[in-house]
């Protein structure tokens, strides 16, 4: 080893050491940044390989070293000459049959850092036989049996990384690579038949778990078929005969994956059950279809009857589960068994739903696994469930949109169903039920639990579709009912089991008839349950989505007074002084009050009492979401009166927010910016849900003092001002042009004032809220122009002096929502020979678009590729002179984000930007000296690529490039769609490895 390399060996080691070893924290991230850098170096490979090659090096340095033996191998390898790839290669085979075995994890990087140069290496350069075939002589002469288990463990590795995006090759070097593993199935299949048939493999676990895992994975994507191929091929070698579908089951492969699903040892059996999975694929004519391919009949019965066989371990799980009793063990084979009972089901629900594939004996087992207590294995069930039910119910798949029933399932097919459904729903109420040590359970057991709720509903929702509301209704109160039943014979109160009752009683809200006695049984049994937090919020929840039954009710006359409605409100309100049921009780008012709105205005005392209670704190400290709950629900009420009752009413409701703040903004009482956002916000509901035109209008004219006084005092505070600007956007938006003219002239002279003293985005937005609703008028273009433009200069001012966009993404966003809408509603404010001032404004705002291109902020990288859009596409004559100059910036700009400037999200926006930046320059009439004359913006393009290396993108590439951007703007024999995969195939080929992406950025962006 050379003085340098020996040095660099000692100095990695060093590093490794800090890493692993030094307690202090500032050490190791030194040492870790060191590596990260390290690794991407070409001297890294000569490092690397010394230390995984020398025995007396610790493991976790050789670990370490593996690691980044793959990340060269997938990101580095075009740098490597082909003869040193030959080198790295060997250097990996020779390691992975050193006589003293490496641990798993450094075999498996290393297996990784094999596929890596087989993604990167053509089959030419395997000795002219391809990859597979050069492994298997390569490992020909070496020690039996380390070299067949050596074998499995790469092709494994290797079919596990197909179609991998890891590998910083050429998208066409991708794509073919593909193709070659395809081809090299058959040879595969032959070696892991081979390898089955050593007793060293299949006697040892872990050998036995890798070989079946490396059949599964060559079996997801290979297919059958190339089983059968390989059959052939090895016919007169003593490999199986008889290549057909029918008899595939006979496969040795097949036949030894069959037989470790009785195997003990759980990893052996989660391969077998993955093999099994993996065949059901295989037996479908396609990804799309629900038919079976008709030569693989016999596969599939032999199939279905291996996981029917698995069953009853599942059925004895759940049953011990349920029983208390321990089944951690069993644990592990019984979701995989799920597993395979769920792939059979959902693969064949064409022939489950017609009744000629083991119908009753599928849906037992999937109602075992719908049962089963972890949500992780119940819900591998869902899908299922879910597809079954709509294809009986609507004759379709909603999976494959294939029509099963076109005129709907026939009754007694539907019938033949009812039972399974009936169990499964009483499954659901079962997971939907809190466990008894609640209490003690962690924040993320309450998640879980929540997001099993969220599951279960579905399910019910879905088993409605066949069994019927009422029946299911009937079904998810049986539990309810029985417990009464038992209360009254003296046992104690279970709120766990009413709870989880109306729980699921409330999924079906939309769907209950409005005579429906269960229901009214239900709601009418609320107020006098037992009072527990739980049971109330989930009681609270279940009025709230039966409010509009109630209303229904009322109207249509099955209800015959409004005696249940106050009974409930009087429950609602009695739940708002509980702090754990308070959330849902807030909820319930405000859903109670917008459904029966014309109802309560006769109980507008009880509704108004509640309001106050909320508002004022008497019924307790609530948060401030419950308090907007419970005002909106109020305005509900109030908005459903009439004349002089409803002016009364809204007073009502603004005078306990008004008073208080006013007291705050005068300084009589002490000002806190917390209480003063609470009222704000409050203040900012009333104006988001009162409807009145009239009213807003006398509203808005009373509290625009207050909204100055509020921008003047609390204006630092962003959240008060966004509370502000949100009440003027919701008022005018509801005054619309009937706002007086007093008002609109005041907050167009002060917001840009304001802005330049606060620097808050929202009041860019409210700015944007009245060009929409302003700028179709012509008479208001004079002091839009001049709020905009305005605002555009100051925040062109900010920006300019932030210089990195991204420290204020919120102003970058807002100003851009701004000048879409400006072009959108107002265009002409922002083009000369309108009015003063347009055409400076476009420019700050290309110039700020141009600049923030690539600011790392979803929303605002939005905003900016809207504004483009509609500047590109808005026709306007005057774009020309700003486009001669700027569209070569653009265009540049455009390509720089293609080529992994910004993310591979914003691929379409930028394509579509590209097509109109390029289109409106072939528009204008200009002369260039370019090979692509006569089209300018064409030339803009051409010169972009131009400047990128060769190495990055070759000539045939930009050529190719350019023509279909070409023959895409024609808009005859390309589409829009077809653009945007050049334009993808375009950013994978710069963005494969960061060299080639650095390099592009390098020449695009002058850096």
């Amino acid at each position: 080893m050379a003085t340098a390399e020996q040095e660099s060996y000692e100095t990695l080691l060093r590093a490794i050491h800090e890493l692993y070893h030094n307690p202090d924290q500032e050490v190791k991230k030194r040492a870790e940044k060191w590596f990260d850098e390290f690794q991407r170096s070409s001297v890294a490979w000569t490092s690397i390989l010394g230390v995984l090659q020398n025995q007396s090096c610790p493991t976790e340095a050789r670990h370490l070293c593996s690691i980044g033996l793959r990340n060269k191998c997938l990101l580095d390898l075009e740098e490597l000459p082909k003869e040193h790839v030959s080198q790295v290669r060997e250097s990996i085979i020779s390691l992975l049959l050193a006589p003293q075995p490496l641990s798993t994890p450094i075999r498996t990087q290393l297996c990784l850092a094999f596929s890596g140069i087989a993604a990167h290496t053509p089959a030419s350069d395997w000795n002219g036989i391809g990859m597979v075939q050069w492994l298997e002589q390569r490992l020909a002469g070496e020690q039996m049996p380390l070299s067949v288990i050596r074998m499995i463990e790469v092709l494994c590795i290797v079919a596990e990384e197909f179609g991998s995006y890891k590998p910083a090759v050429h998208p066409n070097r991708r794509r073919e690579y593909c193709r070659e593993l395809e081809s090299y199935a058959p040879k595969t299949f032959q070696l892991l038949v081979f390898a089955e048939k050593r007793a060293e493999v299949v006697q040892d676990p872990k050998s036995l778990k890798t070989l079946l895992q490396a059949f599964s994975s060559w079996l997801s994507f290979a297919g059958t078929e190339k089983i059968l191929a390989s059959a052939s091929m090895g016919a007169n070698q003593g490999a199986p005969q008889g290549a057909s579908l029918q008899g595939l089951k006979s496969h040795p492969l097949i036949v030894l994956a069959f037989g470790c699903l009785q195997s003990s040892d759980m990893e052996v059996f989660g391969m077998a059950v993955d093999v099994m999975c993996a065949l059901v694929e295989c037996t479908l004519m396609d990804s799309y279809s629900l038919d079976i391919i008709p030569e693989s009949s016999e596969l599939v019965q032999f199939l279905v009857s291996s996981a029917l066989t698995l069953r009853p371990k599942v059925s004895q799980y759940v049953a011990d589960a349920l029983a208390g009793k321990d089944v951690f063990e069993s644990e592990d084979t019984v979701k995989s068994i799920a597993r395979f009972l769920s792939e059979i089901a959902d693969s064949y629900i064409l022939y489950v739903a017609k009744g000629e594939l083991e119908t009753q004996n599928i849906l037992e087992a999937m109602l075992d696994v719908a049962g089963h207590p972890d949500n992780d294995v119940s819900s591998m069930s869902y899908a299922f469930w879910y597809r079954l039910s709509k294809i009986l119910f609507v004759g379709t798949d909603p999976d494959t949109e294939a029509s099963i029933f076109p005129n709907g399932a026939p009754q007694n097919l539907v019938n033949l169903f009812k039972p399974a459904f009936s169990k499964l729903v009483c499954h659901m109420v079962r997971q939907a039920t809190f466990a008894e040590d609640v209490d003690t359970w962690s924040k993320s057991e309450h998640r879980d639990f929540k997001s099993t709720r969220n599951s279960v509903g579905d399910i019910i929702s879905d088993a409605k579709l066949v069994l019927g509301p009422e029946a299911t209704m009937q079904l998810i109160l049986g539990p309810l009912q029985a417990h009464h039943v038992e209360c009254s014979s003296g046992k104690p109160f279970d709120w766990r089991v009413v709870e989880a009752a109306y729980y699921c009683a409330k999924t079906l809200a939309r769907s209950m008839p409005f005579e429906s006695a269960l229901v009214h049984n239900l709601l009418t049994a609320i107020p006098t349950l037992p009072w527990h937090a739980q049971l109330g919020h989930t009681s609270c929840a279940t009025v709230g989505a039966y409010s509009s039954w109630i209303a229904g009710g009322m109207k249509k006359g099955t209800l015959p007074d409004a005696s249940l409605l106050t009974s409930l409100l009087a429950f609602v309100s009695s739940a708002l002084k509980d702090g754990q049921a308070r959330r849902g009780a807030a909820v319930a008012f405000k859903h109670i009050c917008d459904s029966c709105s014309g109802i309560l205005g006769a109980f507008k005392e009880q509704v108004f009492s509640i309001y106050s209670g909320v508002v004022t704190g008497s019924l307790g400290s609530f948060e401030s979401e419950d308090v907007i709950e419970v005002l909106e629900g109020t305005i509900f009420v109030a908005m459903a009166m009439s004349g002089e009752e409803k002016q009364t009413a809204l007073q009502m409701i603004v005078q306990p927010v008004l008073t208080p703040l006013q007291a705050m903004l005068n300084g009589s009482t002490p000002a806190s910016e917390a209480q003063a956002l609470r009222l704000l916000e409050q203040l900012e509901g009333v104006y988001k849900n009162v409807n009145d035109k009239q009213m807003v209008m006398q509203l808005l004219d009373f509290t625009s003092p207050i909204f100055d006084r509020a921008l003047e005092v609390l204006g630092a505070n962003v959240e008060c001002a966004e509370k502000v600007c949100g009440a003027l956007k919701y008022g005018l938006k509801t005054t619309g042009k009937h706002t007086a003219q007093h008002l609109l002239q005041h907050l167009f002279t002060n917001i840009p004032l304001r802005f330049s003293r606060f620097s808050h985005p929202c009041m860019l937005y409210l700015s944007s809220e009245l060009v929409k609703i302003f700028g179709g008028q012509a008479e208001s273009h004079g002091w839009l122009q001049t709020l905009v433009s305005g605002l555009v200069a100051e925040a062109h001012k900010k920006l300019g002096e932030i210089k990195s966009f991204d420290s204020r993404p919120d102003i970058v966003d807002d100003l851009f929502l701004l000048a879409g809408r400006v072009l959108s509603y107002a265009p002409k404010i922002l083009f000369p020979g309108n009015l003063q001032g347009g055409p400076q404004t476009l420019q700050s705002l290309f110039s700020c678009a141009i600049a923030g291109m690539f600011v790392h902020h979803r929303d605002a990288l939005i905003s900016i590729y809207s504004f483009f859009y509609r500047l590109l596409t808005c026709g306007a004559k005057e774009l020309e002179t700003l486009m001669v100059e700027g569209g070569p910036v653009l265009v540049r700009r455009v390509m720089a984000g293609i080529a992994g400037a910004v993310p591979k999200a914003y691929l379409q926006d930028l394509g579509e930007c590209l097509w109109n930046a390029v289109l409106l320059g072939n528009k204008i009439q200009a002369r260039s000296t370019l090979p692509v004359a006569g089209k300018l913006g064409t030339s803009w393009l051409y010169q972009c690529l131009e400047t990128i290396p060769v190495g990055v993108l070759t000539n045939q590439e930009k050529q190719s490039f350019i023509t279909a951007v070409d023959t895409s703007l024609d808009g005859k024999s390309m589409s829009m769609r077809e653009l945007n995969k050049h334009v993808k195939e375009l950013a994978n080929i710069c963005r494969r490895n960061d060299k080639a992406t650095e390099a592009a950025q390098a020449c695009l962006l002058g850096h």
